[in-house]
This record gives structure tokens, sequence and C-alpha cells, in this order.
């Protein structure tokens, strides 16, 4: 019971202590990582209390100690009270610092239902509407791009089930609906653009495909390349390749591949032919460690 109330007594000096505005900025941040590993251990509420009413403190360092502190914490109990400091928030760090505590507490994944009720959701989406219409930049930009591409998916989710139980309208619906947040998403782009293909409107959902670069049409080829790895022959000189490439590999947005690589794609008779041209800025050090070829196989 001593040992108990020695604890309490410590907690509640290192809160008095991060709450005193009167005290350097360095020593609250100090305090607020303090508070934190305190937290881990004891799992005292009055600590976590401290650092929700931080959120919105007038100094924004300690906000932003509070933010990562909370992020850090891992409890969904942190959701509504870092919701409504974004909702509030003028200062950018703090919003990013609020946006990268909400995307570890969601694990990277803003598809996680679980996660937000359908209010919090509604709130943090119009939130990220209205940031990414006031032109923030930089890291900030990213961030809020990324969380509405994540929310977008998974509006994007609803619509692929509503399309499997034949409601092709409330598919579309969705999808529309989607694209306000993401006009240029890549992503919803081309569920929209499958959406219209497969239900049957085919020139329309080319032509929207088209518009955002995910249609490539394969040129006829005079004679059948040699499949030798070199395009110096006069067959490949009627194709124009493709020479914009993306990857969402970690995030939901589509970026700009990094190096160049240049795709030629053709056909002669009944086949197709794929050669890619890749670059690279330096082969010094760069080995084949897998030099078999592809087994040979049939569909």
């Amino acid at each position: 019971m001593e040992l108990n109330l020695a604890r309490g007594e410590a907690a509640l000096a290192l809160i008095r202590a991060f709450e005193d505005s009167t005290l350097p900025v360095r020593a609250r941040v100090d305090l607020a990582e303090a508070l934190f590993r305190l937290y881990v251990r004891e799992h005292d509420p009055t600590i976590f209390t401290s650092l929700v009413g931080a959120l919105d403190d007038v100094e924004p360092k300690i906000r932003v100690s509070a933010a990562q502190a909370m992020g850090s914490l891992a409890k969904r109990e942190a959701v509504g009270p870092m919701l409504r400091q974004l909702s509030d928030e003028t200062d950018t760090g703090m919003q990013l610092e609020l946006l990268l505590a909400l995307e570890f507490l969601a694990e990277g994944s803003a598809v996680d239902t679980s996660l937000f009720s359908k209010a919090q959701r509604d709130s943090l989406t119009d939130t990220l509407v209205r940031l990414r219409a006031s032109g923030v930049a930089g890291g900030l930009r990213q961030v809020v791009v990324e969380w509405l591409e994540l929310l977008a998916e998974s509006r994007g989710q609803e619509a692929h089930r509503r399309y499997l139980s034949a409601d092709v309208a409330d598919a579309e619906s969705l999808l529309v609906s989607a694209l306000e947040w993401v006009p240029d998403s890549k992503n919803i782009n081309q569920k929209l653009g499958k959406l219209y293909y497969d239900s049957g409107d085919r020139e329309r959902g080319l032509r929207l495909l088209q518009e955002h670069g995910m249609v490539s049409r394969a040129a006829y080829l005079p004679s059948a390349p040699m499949i030798d790895g070199h395009h110096s022959e006069a067959a490949w000189s009627v194709v124009e390749p493709l020479t914009k490439f993306y990857q969402c590999l970690t995030r939901m947005s589509a970026i700009p591949a990094v190096g160049r690589t240049d795709a030629y794609l053709g056909f002669h008779d009944q086949t197709l032919y794929l050669l890619i041209k890749s670059y690279e800025a330096s082969t010094e050090g760069l080995v084949a460690r897998v030099t078999q070829r592809m087994p040979t196989t049939s569909t």
C-alpha cells in the first residue's frame, strides 16, 4: 500500500510540474516523455487525463509532445480528444503530429472501421478535406492526402460489395463520392473505370482509365521480334514506349516511381510482346543473384 501511495505521489508531482506553464518549454517536453514512460509501467489514469488536457495547451511544442505520447500509448480512448483537437488546431506542426498519431493508432489503415465511430470518421474526413483545400504543403499535405486515400479506399471496398450484390447504381455513387475527396486518385478512378467497363459501358470505362494514364494500347509489330533481350530490331521502332510509372507499395497514394523505365508493348499475329528497358545510375557492385531462367508455363 505504501508503495502504491509513493507511486501515486510521484505521478502527481510529475503532472503538476508538466502542467506548470511557468516552467521552460524544454523542461515540460521532457516531463511529457517522463509521464508517458510512467504510464506504460503504472497505467495511472490521471497521467492519461493530463496528457489529453495538454492537447490544447497554449504552447505548440507542448501540444506536439502530448500528441506524440497519445499516439505511442495506443489507447483508442485518445481518438476522440485528438480528433476534436485536430478540428480546431491551427498549427501545422501539431496537425501533422495528430495525424501521425492517429495513423499509429490505426496501425496504418483507416480502413480499420473499429477505430472510428461513423461520427468520428465523418469529422476526420471533413477536417482532412478542409486542410487539403487550404493549401497545406510538404509533409502535412502528403499525410492529409494519404488519409483521404485510405478513407476513399474504405468507400471503394463498400462499393465493391454493392457491385457483387448487383447494386451497380449504389456502387457507382459511392465511388463518385469518394472522388470528391481525392479527385486525382488513381486507385478510385481505376475502380470506377473498371466498374463502368465491367457493367457494360466499356467506352466510358476505357475513357476514364485513359484519362488517368491507366490504359496502354499494344502497337502492331510488322514482324515478330527475337526474344534476345535487345530492342534494336526494326520491329520495335514503331512502338512508343511507356515511361510513366507509379508505385503504391507502402501507401495507398500512387507516387511517381523512382528511376527510369521504358516499356514497349506490341503484338504480331496472335502473340503479345513486352520489352522492359530499365536504367541504373551505376552498375558498380551490381550482382545477379538469380540467374536461372523462369520455367516454361502454360495456361
